[in-house]
């Protein structure tokens, strides 16, 4: 496991949820906010996705990503257990 790389990409998420959190008490996502509180989600999953990833590759794999590869390792959510699944972000769950 490489824990470096999880470990940077799980501090990062973690500030970033610290940042989304802050925005939600102040209100800036409310119908009128200047913020998108879909983009700061994508953001963070962004940060938990890449560490699922990164924890399963060397350090030269990932110096040697191209910004393709990185985009792909990014948008490419693991299924972790056969549980969860995939909707789609407006979909009425229960």
């Amino acid at each position: 496991m490489n824990k470096a790389e999880a470990v940077f990409e799980l501090g990062e998420l973690s500030v970033h949820i610290e940042d989304v959190i802050a925005e939600i008490k102040a209100g800036r996502y409310d119908e009128d906010g200047d913020l998108s509180y879909e983009v700061a989600v994508a953001h963070l999953m962004d940060h938990l996705v890449r560490a699922w990833h990164y924890a399963h590759m060397t350090d030269e794999k990932i110096a040697g990503i191209t910004e393709d590869d990185f985009d792909k390792i990014t948008c490419a959510i693991p299924l972790l257990q056969f549980e969860y699944r995939l909707v789609d972000p407006y979909t009425e769950i229960v």
